[in-house]
């Protein structure tokens, strides 16, 4: 991780546009060029974010993506700047829309949905836990590919990952109400079929899974 002089980082953000924020300032930011810088805060009490940054996190995820296939971000750089208790990481932009903005504007969305739930039964086959799974952290490209972005927060397993774990990762999908309402529009049984088609797992597991998705989330979807 490179030191950022405040001069430098003034430089490499000059006329950037902030695309997202919170309390404590910019969050993201997509400069001139096209490429995205993404900050993360550094926070002075010792912890697992002090003693492996998140901005280093997300390199190794990023890269550790690509050796699994899975397409996701390239960074070109990862910087801490002392001087604005920040480290950052920049990556060209990807060239596509998140599924959430497209899924409101287009009419396919029967199409889309069902490449989503097969492209999540890869990444839980491949044993890979995305916490930050919700339609506005997978991009689809133009040409119908589906990217991973906000990969900072993810785990790798050895093994396919558990029907009690994917359950829980299915949760952060459905706890946001727009994604849901999007989901239970195209159908969500219909969802989850497709995502089992592909999934790999048991006969058994998949009654596990669906038993723990349809407790409380699928009162009253019959579709």
């Amino acid at each position: 991780m490179k030191r950022l002089e405040r001069e430098d980082y003034e430089r490499l953000s000059a006329g950037a546009q902030e695309l997202e924020k919170d309390r404590y300032g910019p969050k993201v930011l997509l400069t001139p060029e096209g490429r995205i810088i993404k900050l993360f805060r550094r926070k002075r009490r010792l912890s697992m974010n002090s003693l492996y940054p998140y901005a280093r996190r997300f390199q190794r995820n990023a890269e550790r993506l690509r050796r699994y296939g899975v397409p996701t971000v390239q960074v070109e750089a990862v910087y801490r700047c002392p001087a604005i208790e920040r480290d950052l990481v920049v990556y060209p932009l990807l060239n596509g829309s998140p599924l959430r903005q497209y899924l409101q504007t287009a009419g396919n969305g029967r199409t889309i949905l069902g490449e989503l739930a097969e492209f999540v039964a890869r990444l839980h086959h491949k044993g890979i836990y995305f916490r930050s799974l919700h339609l506005g952290n997978i991009l689809r490209h133009p040409e119908g590919e589906l990217m991973l972005i906000d990969v900072a927060d993810l785990r790798f397993l050895w093994l396919p990952i558990s029907p009690l774990g994917r359950a829980r990762n299915f949760r952060h999908l459905f706890r946001y109400p727009q994604d849901l309402a999007i989901i239970r529009h195209y159908g969500l049984k219909r969802f989850l079929a497709r995502y089992l088609l592909v999934s790999g797992i048991s006969p058994w597991s998949a009654k596990v899974l669906l038993s723990r998705l349809m407790r409380k989330r699928t009162e009253g979807d019959s579709r």
